[in-house]
């Protein structure tokens, strides 16, 4: 294949939010997938200012060789009338291929996806993910394309640029994760669902855990036995100035009202239990 057909920008102005189940998504198509080329799909997401948020995907058949290249473009657009008619608040905002290098045939995909978008919009997103870990981790990279064009507007080349990306977890996700992180050290990758009071003390524990290497490092840091960094103290300061400025006293009294609403909201969900089995009963007897 050809070498890449991108060139770096030195202060890139957007950011692509990827969320797991996108990365998860590709994974699962490429290791479905027939032969040894890669898959290539459709992103979908929202787009606002400089932040492109890509929350899912869904895979497109498509055939390359040096020579041929084949696109089921209407397949593509079923799947996307499905997909808007149950999320209408995500639009089509680029693709993905599980090839970690850009190259003729991806500048004529994303030319598809552009005209798919409205050539008068910004270019969309292509996401390439290393599904076969080659660099010893799963790189993953967007980008963005630029047109080159004659002075009649014929497109010369497309110029592809690297972004900067985040992977974007919501609190359902996060849990998601953990639990699949779990399996890693089992032989049937296999693992149970803690219950909500495990969640708790796993939470607690693990924050328990950070609180002690920031202990130690400020610690460190104040003896003169390790060099302060100026981008960690300000992290250190913005999350102390977050914390609600209470005394120890109110919190105890929050903390213990907390508790107390909660263990009514479970004798009253107790209570209710039992008065429908006992209504139940009485009905069938």
């Amino acid at each position: 294949m050809a070498e890449h057909l991108f060139l770096a920008l030195d202060d890139p102005i957007l950011t692509a939010r990827v969320h797991p189940v996108v990365a998860l998504t590709i994974l699962d198509h490429h290791n479905r997938r027939d032969g040894d080329d890669c898959v290539v799909g459709s992103l979908l997401g929202t787009r606002s200012d400089n932040i492109i948020e890509i929350k899912s995907a869904f895979g497109i058949p498509h055939t390359e060789t040096d020579e041929d290249l084949k696109f089921d473009m209407e397949y593509h657009k079923n799947m996307l009338d499905l997909h808007l008619k149950a999320n209408p608040e995500e639009t089509l905002v680029g693709w993905y291929s599980s090839a970690s290098i850009i190259d003729e045939n991806s500048a004529i995909i994303h030319d598809l996806y552009w005209k798919e978008i409205g050539d008068d919009s910004p270019s969309p997103v292509h996401l390439t993910v290393d599904c076969e870990v080659y660099g010893g981790r799963m790189e993953i990279t967007p980008f963005i394309a630029d047109r080159r064009e004659t002075d009649n507007q014929q497109t010369l080349c497309r110029t592809f640029y690297p972004i900067n990306y985040e992977i974007d977890t919501s609190d359902t996700e996060q849990g998601c994760l953990a639990a699949l992180m779990k399996t890693k050290n089992t032989e049937s990758l296999k693992t149970r669902i803690d219950a909500e009071s495990e969640n708790l003390t796993s939470s607690l524990n693990s924050l328990l855990q950070m609180l002690t290497v920031v202990t130690n490092y400020v610690d460190d840091v104040v003896e003169g036995n390790k060099e302060g960094d100026k981008r960690i103290g300000r992290i250190l300061a913005d999350c102390a100035n977050s914390l609600p400025r209470v005394t120890e006293s109110e919190f105890e009294s929050l903390f213990q009202t907390s508790v107390q609403d909660k263990l009514s909201v479970v004798y009253l969900a107790s209570l209710t239990r039992t008065q429908l089995a006992l209504a139940e009963k009485l009905q069938s007897t």
